[in-house]
């Protein structure tokens, strides 16, 4: 499942965006991702940064131990695929941090 986050940053934005799984998946359990492939960050388009990282935490906000911070390509893609993202708390929340954002 390639998941699109159209989570906006601005020149004043700092710190980290906190973008939910579940924002774009529907609620039902038929619709859990039993895996995923990748994160692409849409807006701000990559061109507009320096470097972006993915970090990732549970439905209650700790990190999963399991998950490495990924570094985004040049097209604003982290590869999410192997990572096991979903936990018995439901789906993950992704934690972008981009820097350099004009």
């Amino acid at each position: 499942m390639a998941v699109s986050s159209r989570s906006r940053a601005s020149t004043h934005t700092r710190g980290v965006i906190r973008t939910l799984a579940s924002q774009f998946v529907v609620p039902k359990p038929a619709c859990t991702p039993a895996s995923y492939t990748s994160l692409q960050i849409i807006s701000p388009a990559p061109g507009s940064y320096t470097s972006g990282t993915v970090d990732f935490q549970d439905a209650d906000g700790d990190a999963i131990a399991a998950a490495p911070e990924q570094t985004l390509d040049n097209t604003g893609t982290a590869n999410l695929t192997g990572l096991n993202l979903n936990g018995p708390l439901g789906l993950p929340q992704f934690l972008l941090n981009l820097s350099g954002v004009q």
